[in-house]
């Protein structure tokens, strides 16, 4: 399956968060809240999106993947863990250092981070969770 990586500008994707957020996580998000510099969006062979993650520029060598996740169709599937991959490459062409969080109870995607070259180095607590931040840089 051929997976294509789209990147979309601030501007565009401001009009997309909110069905987007609300298409992969169930619940109302308020564009606002969001500070990002763009997004990236992958889709299949025949154009159905996979994913969507968005990005935050922490300087022109980082990059920070604020939120994302698989839409309905592709959740919990091979096509999904490939375009998290897909998107990972693109980042990585791009910046040599790339951080996220995930939750520490997300096993899955712990593993898939750990497989793709990332580290832990700090975690969050919040009142809800407690997030793990990973790392990655092209020097490692």
């Amino acid at each position: 399956m051929q997976i294509n990586v789209k990147r979309i500008e601030k501007s565009e994707w401001v009009s997309l968060s909110r069905d987007a957020h609300v298409s992969v996580f169930k619940e109302e998000w308020e564009a606002e809240k969001e500070r990002v510099d763009f997004a990236l969006l992958t889709t299949d062979s025949e154009d159905q999106l996979i994913q969507y993650a968005t990005l935050r520029e922490l300087d022109s060598e980082s990059v920070y993947i604020q939120y994302g996740g698989s839409f309905p169709t592709y959740r919990g599937s091979i096509p999904a863990y490939r375009s998290f991959q897909a998107i990972l490459r693109w980042l990585g062409e791009r910046y040599p250092n790339v951080t996220f969080l995930t939750e520490n109870t997300n096993l899955a995607m712990l593993k898939f981070a750990i497989r793709e070259g990332f580290i832990i180095v700090g975690l969050r607590a919040t009142k809800k969770s407690i997030m793990l931040e990973l790392y990655k840089t092209k020097g490692e």
